[in-house]
This record gives structure tokens, sequence and C-alpha cells, in this order.
């Protein structure tokens, strides 16, 4: 690393739990979910893996290295499962008659329903999943900032508390 440059985010995640959910849900997204848009809306924007890879690509790029120094690990962690779970809102018809426009339009929605609701094979709590439902809901730009709950303290096994900052993730 050239002296003077911050990490990706990913590197500066040392708590070997958050790396190790991180790398399962990434690994679940990969084989379990991604491939669906592809295959089901082949006619839409590419949101496979390497759609996933970019977002994390922009994130690392767009923020600044002295924010990127302020995060705290937890909060990055779910920064990220939020990257990767931006999208999964598009995976998810809830009459099989739906167009593939209106899942489009109201995907934010869908995706954090999605997670605080049925994704419990992604290893993230509930508070987590709320968390990161909130992040993947701001991720399009008819959301207000205001509609984003500000913050939360969430309790790690090996972090305790950690005060984190879902509008500023968001």
């Amino acid at each position: 690393m050239v002296a003077g440059m911050t990490s990706s985010l990913k590197d500066l995640i040392i708590n070997k739990d958050l790396k190790e959910r991180l790398s399962n849900i990434k690994k679940i997204l990969r084989e379990d979910y991604l491939p669906y848009w592809q295959t089901n809306a082949p006619y839409y924007t590419d949101h496979s893996e390497r759609h996933c890879e970019a977002v994390e690509m922009n994130l690392n790029e767009m923020i600044p290295s002295d924010i990127k120094r302020k995060l705290k690990q937890y909060e990055i962690f779910l920064l990220l499962c939020g990257a990767w779970l931006h999208d999964i809102g598009m995976m998810y018809k809830q009459k099989q008659s739906e167009k593939d426009e209106k899942i489009r339009e109201d995907h934010h929605e869908r995706g954090r329903k999605l997670i605080r609701e049925k994704l419990t094979e992604l290893s993230l709590d509930t508070n987590e999943r709320h968390v990161v439902g909130e992040i993947v809901y701001a991720h399009i730009d008819r959301v207000e900032v205001n509609e984003i709950e500000e913050s939360i303290t969430l309790r790690h096994k090996e972090l305790g508390d950690v005060y984190i900052r879902i509008r500023l993730l968001a």
C-alpha cells in the first residue's frame, strides 16, 4: 500500500467474526440470489456479483480516506452488507403476473422487507437486519434522508455496544 493511502473498506474490518460473516453473506448471495435476476430479466442492468463488486469499489472511491478512518468496523460491515444486498428486492415477485417495471420501481422497499423479515440465512441478527434494511431502502434517489432512522446501538459479542450511525451509512 502506498504511504498516505487508506485501505479498502473491507480491509478495515479487523474483527474475525465480522470478516467471516461478510464473506459468508457474499457466498450465499453469489450462489443463491445474484444469478436470479440476470436469468429472469436479462434485458435489465447486470445485477450479478460483478455489479455488487462494482458498488463496493465505488464506495471505496467515493468515501474520503479521513471518513473511512472514522467509521467503526461494525459500521463498515453493515455498509458492505448493504452494498451487496442493495438490489435484493429485484428478486422478489409478490404475484406471478407482476411486471418487472413494478418490481424495479419499488425494489428498495421490497429489499428492506426481505432483509428484515425473510433472509435469516444471512447470519445477521434482527437488529443488524434492521440497519441493513435501512441502508438498502435508502439506496435510491427518491428516498429522503429524514425517512431514515438516525442511529442505533448494537451489541456485538466481541466488540460490545457499538453506536451505529444509520443515516450516515444510508
